[in-house]
C-alpha cells in the first residue's frame, strides 16, 4: 500500500522528465511513464519467478482434491460463508462509492475554478487512500475487521453527505475527497482482513480473493461509467447522494447480520 501511494503521487510528477526521455527516443511525450513501467514490471516478474517459494498455486493444489470438472464447486462453497459474502459486499461498495465521486471530482473542481490546484487536491486524496494503511491494519487486528468495515461505511456515507450539503463548493469537495480516501482505505483493509479471516479452506482463499478483485473491478466500472451521466443530469450533490446510498445499505447489512463475525460461518 505504501509503494502504491509513492507511485500514485510521484507518477504524475515524472511525466515531464520522462517525456523528455521519450522524445529523445522518437516517441510521443506521453509514453515516457511506460518507459519506466515496462522495466519495473519485468523486474517484479523476475523477482516473483526467482523468490516466490513455495508457489501458492502448488500449495493450493496440494491442499485440495477438487478436479477441473468440479470447478464451480469452490465458488459455491466460498459464497456459502457469511464472512466472505460480507467482505465481498464491503470491498465492492467501498470501491463503487469512491470511484463514482473521485472519477468526476477533477471535472467538478475545474468547472469551479480550481485551476492547477486540482493536481494537489487529487494527490491529497490519493495520500488519504493509502497512507492510513498501518493504522487501519492495526485497528483491524485489535478491534476486529467488522468494526473497521463499519467505520469505512460511516466515513464514505459522511463524504456523500458533505458533498450533498456543500454542493459545488470547492472546500466541501476537498473534504469529500479526503473522507473518500480514508473511507476507501478502511473498507479495503477491513474487507480484506474479513476475507482473510473467513473460516474457509486454504485452497478456497484464492477463489475468495479473486472474487474480491472481480467485485471491486466491476463496482469501479459501474461507478466510473455512470458518474458522468449522474453529474451531467443532476450535479455533484446528486452524485454524492446516489453514491452514499450503498453505504447506508451496507451499514444496515452489518448491523442486522450477527452471523458475519470473525471465526463464524
Amino acid at each position: 500500500m505504501t509503494a502504491a501511494n509513492v507511485g500514485a503521487v510521484a507518477g504524475p510528477n515524472l511525466l515531464g522528465p520522462l517525456g523528455g526521455v521519450a522524445r529523445g527516443l522518437g516517441l510521443p511525450d506521453a509514453t515516457g511513464l511506460f518507459l519506466l513501467a515496462i522495466p519495473a514490471f519485468l523486474a517484479v516478474g523476475l523477482v516473483l519467478t526467482a523468490f516466490l517459494r513455495p508457489d501458492p498455486l502448488l500449495v493450493a493444489r496440494s491442499a485440495t482434491s477438487t478436479s477441473a470438472a468440479g470447478a464451480a464447486a469452490p465458488i459455491t462453497a466460498v459464497l456459502a460463508n457469511a464472512n466472505v459474502r460480507l467482505a465481498l459486499l464491503v470491498l465492492a461498495t467501498s470501491n463503487l462509492t469512491m470511484v463514482a465521486i473521485m472519477a468526476v471530482a477533477p471535472v467538478q473542481m475545474h468547472a469551479h475554478g480550481a485551476g492547477l490546484g486540482i493536481g494537489l487536491m487529487i494527490s491529497a486524496h490519493i495520500g488519504a487512500m493509502y497512507l492510513p494503511s498501518p493504522i487501519t491494519g492495526a485497528l483491524a487486528d485489535r478491534l476486529g475487521a467488522r468494526r473497521v468495515t463499519s467505520a469505512a461505511a460511516l466515513l464514505l456515507l459522511g463524504a456523500g453527505t458533505i458533498g450533498l450539503v456543500a454542493g459545488s463548493g470547492l472546500v466541501g469537495t476537498v473534504i469529500v475527497l479526503l473522507l473518500l480516501g480514508i473511507g476507501w482505505n478502511a473498507g479495503l483493509i477491513g474487507g480484506s482482513a474479513l476475507l482473510r479471516e473467513a473460516p474457509i479452506g486454504r485452497s478456497q482463499q484464492t477463489w475468495a480473493e479473486g472474487l474480491g478483485e472481480l467485485g471491486m473491478g466491476a463496482a469501479a466500472a459501474v461507478g466510473s461509467g455512470s458518474a458522468g451521466l449522474v453529474l451531467g443530469g443532476g450535479g455533484f450533490a446528486v452524485l454524492c447522494l446516489v453514491a452514499a446510498v450503498p453505504c447506508m445499505l451496507l451499514l444496515v447489512v452489518i448491523a442486522t447480520n450477527p452471523v458475519a463475525v470473525e471465526g463464524e460461518t
